[in-house]
């Protein structure tokens, strides 16, 4: 059976509540981050309505297009070794467009890709990639560092996979400004963990290793707003899944990882454009209790709920503005992966 601590979680994983007044009745997308293979879709009972498999792709992440196929990042399953000793833990390399029947019916390949991509008409493809960062850059960022700096990039592509444009974050951002200081991994600079594609020409990135949320000009590549360590209230500590929001606002998945002083713990923020102002959290009592080191994420409802990924656990649960959850699920498919048997999953959506 096992450790008597997995035991317990697999005693409760599943459906675990249900508010039938105030949960937003929906389907929710999810993928178990581990070597299952396959992206499930379950009612609000909890029941899955359908999987789809990827054959060698281990779990990554997974969104429904409005055609009923879902956009797929697929993790290789083969290791990774030419960006660094970290870069196999997260690497992506795969991306797909799967109909009802899991068949691929469009794909794209790079063996630097890793954490999300996005496809929209007006942005083709855009995806997060990693390179070694120019050594004249590398030597301005880590002067007393020996070995390469490995940096992200953000491509965008044509629907037959030719590249139109690409972002290099070492030229967009000065490598001198203690902001973006190297602070974690063997050279891994940024670590950029997601994109979000705005309708007025910019995307939107989370460097991790940075703490930061950049707006980014498409055209420019200029950096057009910035927040994290000086410009968001109560600063978020290694963050993920900034989602933008019909308000204007980021809706952002604050891990809380490396947070200064005191236990670690996560929360779900609101904050507004340009201000940097929060004018929406939701925390667990006591706070420790809602917390995920790493992946993670979150997804507005169409009620005002919010879906909620708590990764690292397994937990989907959906929360209200009030902060009552409303809705909780644990994924009950644990499977072998890079820290042992696990349930995690990176992202949900509704």
């Amino acid at each position: 059976m096992g450790s008597q601590t997995t035991w317990q979680r697999i005693a409760r994983s599943g459906l675990i509540g249900r508010d039938v007044r105030q949960a937003c009745e929906g389907y929710v997308l999810f993928t178990p981050y581990n070597t299952s293979n396959f992206t499930v879709l379950i009612d609000p009972e909890g029941k899955e309505v359908h999987r789809w498999t990827h054959q060698d792709m281990r779990g990554g992440y997974g969104y429904l297009l409005p055609n009923g196929n879902i956009h797929f990042d697929g993790r290789l399953a083969a290791k990774v070794d030419h960006l660094g000793p970290l870069f196999s833990e997260f690497r992506g390399g795969a991306i797909h467009e799967l109909d009802k029947d899991s068949n691929i019916v469009w794909s794209h390949a790079d063996a630097s890709h890793h954490h999300d991509s996005k496809r929209r008409r007006e942005y083709g493809l855009m995806h997060i990639s990693t390179m070694e960062m120019p050594e004249d850059y590398a030597r301005k960022l880590a002067p007393e560092r020996e070995g390469p700096i490995y940096a992200d990039t953000v491509i965008s592509s044509e629907p037959d996979g030719k590249e139109i444009w690409r972002w290099r974050s070492w030229e967009d951002l000065d490598v001198e400004d203690p902001r973006n200081a190297l602070r974690q991994g063997p050279g891994l600079w940024l670590h950029l963990n997601g994109i979000e594609l705005g309708g007025d020409g910019t995307f939107t990135v989370s460097a991790r290793n940075i703490h930061s949320v950049m707006v980014i000009n498409r055209h420019s590549g200029a950096v057009e707003e910035r927040y994290g360590p000086g410009k968001t209230a109560e600063n978020f500590w290694g963050q993920h899944d900034p989602r933008l929001l019909p308000n204007g606002n980021i809706l952002l998945f604050d891990n809380g990882w490396f947070r200064p002083a005191g236990l670690s713990w996560s929360r779900v923020i609101e904050f507004e454009r340009g201000s940097g102002k929060i004018v929406w959290e939701y925390k667990d009592s006591p706070a420790f209790n809602f917390y995920s080191a790493y992946i993670s994420g979150v997804d507005p409802c169409p009620n005002g709920n919010v879906l909620v990924t708590e990764g690292q656990t397994g937990r989907l649960f959906q929360v209200t503005r009030a902060g009552e959850v409303v809705w909780e699920y644990i994924n009950p498919h644990f499977a072998p992966s890079s820290g042992g048997i696990d349930n995690c999953v990176f992202r949900s959506r509704f």
